[in-house]
């Protein structure tokens, strides 16, 4: 353990507890950030017992400047009993404990590095894993969809070729693997975007407005093509990561858009603040969704109106669900069959 205080007594009372017990070593210390920065360079400990109130450094800008430099680093925060404030932020900021001064008893501290070793071990393999996880989905990625986009393309080429020359039941057969092989792309697409929404990405303010009106542009053709009118009204803004964000907003838009009524389809994409949390509501008037589905649409893979005359993969809600818990909200859906379905998620209004 390597301990970052400038009480010289207190330092000295954690020296000789050190020097009573076997279970950790205390292997080196420093008194101001700056100096605790250079010395686990060389001293390199598995946990740091840190004061949040130190000469050149106060609060959560220490805890940052320690992980910033060795993460993954098991630190444990000092406060006395008037920072439980600070300990929690200090917590929030990476921290894995934290300890009151007033109650550093041998035990208590022995508890606290060993818990605090042990999370950041877990923490560190759980980094690598999904580490791991992504490089994997990449080289997958990649190595599906090359296969798959070549059956795709000359079987668009093999159709305008031999169209004409085709029986019924042969460019049927060939349609059938043109819907196959772009249902597989889609699949493949949606897959990897299900994954990479649970990486962890920095969080900051959110532009509803810009993120929806840059989705519009994105659906450009897609609403030319379906005569579907999408509406943007205002939006306020959110606080949360910004490609899982707009990634769900898509799902949802795209869902609306797909899922069509012949007659005017429109979608409405509005907005509101309630107390601490921003609501983003995606309505339709489309074919809807029966009663007895609404609690299953979440599910992955879930195709509640079949394969035929709709694309997709059945992960779209499913990630938007999943994006929406990431930032502690609630996706709700209201739907009546051939009326159309309301698709409301509520993310944070600002930094919590």
């Amino acid at each position: 353990m390597f301990l970052v205080e400038d009480d010289q007594d207190f330092a000295k009372l954690i020296e000789l507890r050190a020097a009573k017990q076997k279970e950790w070593v205390l292997v080196g210390s420093a008194t101001t950030l700056a100096g605790a920065l250079e010395a686990i360079e060389d001293a390199r400990p598995d946990v740091v017992l840190l004061d949040l109130g130190l000469p050149d450094s106060q609060g959560n800008a220490t805890v940052d400047a320690i992980l910033r430099r060795y993460d993954p680093m098991a630190v444990v925060v000092l406060t006395g009993s008037e920072r439980e404030r600070a300990a929690a932020e200090a917590l929030r900021a990476g921290a894995q404990d934290f300890l009151d001064k007033s109650d550093v008893s041998p035990p208590v501290l022995a508890r606290a590095v060993r818990y605090a070793r042990e999370r950041a071990h877990y923490s560190a393999t759980i980094a690598q894993q999904k580490r791991e996880l992504a490089a994997f989905v990449d080289h997958a990625a990649h190595d599906l969809q090359a296969p798959v986009r070549s059956m795709s393309i000359f079987a668009d080429m093999l159709a305008q070729d031999m169209g004409p020359r085709l029986s019924g039941e042969e460019a049927t057969i060939l349609g059938h693997i043109v819907t196959g092989a772009g249902r597989m792309r889609t699949l493949i697409s949606d897959l990897v975007a299900f994954i990479r929404s649970g990486q962890d990405e920095p969080m900051g303010p959110l532009d509803l407005q810009a993120i929806a009106l840059e989705l519009r542009g994105e659906f450009e053709a897609e609403l030319e093509e379906t005569g579907v009118t999408l509406e943007i009204g205002s939006l306020p803004v959110a606080y949360g990561q910004l490609i899982p964000v707009r990634l769900a907003l898509r799902c949802v838009i795209s869902n609306a858009i797909k899922f069509r009524a012949e007659q005017a389809p429109t979608v409405r994409v509005t907005g509101s603040t309630r107390g601490d949390r921003t609501v983003v509501e995606v309505a339709d008037n489309g074919i809807g969704i029966p009663e007895s589905a609404i609690g299953s649409v979440r599910e992955a893979f879930t195709r509640v109106h079949g394969v035929g005359g709709y694309t997709g993969s059945g992960l779209g809600l499913t990630l938007a669900d999943r994006v929406v818990r990431r930032h502690a909200g609630t996706l709700e859906i209201e739907s009546q069959l051939r009326e159309g379905t309301t698709v409301r998620f509520d993310l944070p209004t600002a930094a919590p």
